[in-house]
């Protein structure tokens, strides 16, 4: 669930656009990774046709992504991505899609924030992930790490951002010389499509990587809407057209 926020112009500055509208997204904690995925299976998204691959480390079949990024001496660090939903495919027996972020910070130095959907060929999906229910996992977050503040920044058509700011309580992640991780889910609607968006990491310096988000790709399907040449076997093809959202 998100709520309407007001967001720190000091703490955007080059993020928000002029006329940008923030979302302070509420922090809605789960206990544990078991919790969080009671019923839930990794999501084979094989059949996506992926665009602004990164270079990291995927498994399409599991639902996963890994890449590391590094700022020289600073810092360096990994950003995980994990897919899940009610089925293991996508399709219309998919109704519910849940994705797992896990942060790392390796040090020397902290890293204050990650900036999602910065300079990328994908856009963020700004109205599926206000509609998300979003939040940290206890259990698979360093003990002592102090909660980001998530917001999601509406940019007016010029890339929307979802912004992770550690800095926000002074508890930057990692450093000195310090791994810790924090770990985070957003759980929407199977309605939803999936894509690489660029990935901004900033302290000293910035750092570059990717990650699998919600996003708004013209012409990519729902994860749950069948395939049109296999709905047309079935002779579904126009409720299939009528499923999707875009």
């Amino acid at each position: 669930m998100s709520k309407i926020g007001l967001v720190a112009g000091a703490t955007l500055v080059g993020v928000m656009s002029a006329g940008a509208l923030g979302i302070t997204i509420t922090n809605n904690p789960v206990a544990d990774r078991a919790t969080l995925l009671s019923g839930r299976v990794p999501l084979d998204i094989s059949s996506v046709s992926f665009i602004n691959a990164g270079p990291g480390t995927l498994d399409a079949i599991n639902g996963t992504y890994t890449q590391n990024f590094n700022n020289g001496a600073f810092y360096s660090g990994s950003l995980a991505v994990e897919v899940f939903g009610n089925v293991g495919t996508p399709g219309a027996s998919l109704n519910e899609v849940t994705m797992i972020y896990t942060f790392r910070g390796n040090g020397p130095s902290a890293i204050e924030r990650f900036v999602m959907g910065i300079n990328g060929s994908s856009n963020l999906d700004f109205t599926d992930l206000a509609a998300a229910t979003h939040g940290r996992i206890s259990a698979d977050t360093t003990v002592g790490q102090g909660d980001a503040l998530v917001d999601l920044i509406d940019n007016s058509g010029s890339g929307d951002n979802d912004n992770f700011i550690f800095n926000y309580t002074s508890d930057n992640l990692g450093g000195p010389s310090l791994t810790e991780t924090y770990t985070w889910y957003v759980r929407a609607s199977g309605a939803v499509a999936v894509n690489f968006v660029d990935v901004e990491v900033s302290d000293f310096g910035f750092a570059f990587a990717k990650t699998l988000s919600l996003v708004d790709v013209p012409g990519q399907p729902d994860l749950n809407v069948p395939a049109p040449s296999a709905a047309a076997l079935l002779g579904f093809a126009g409720l299939a057209a009528s499923r999707r959202r875009r």
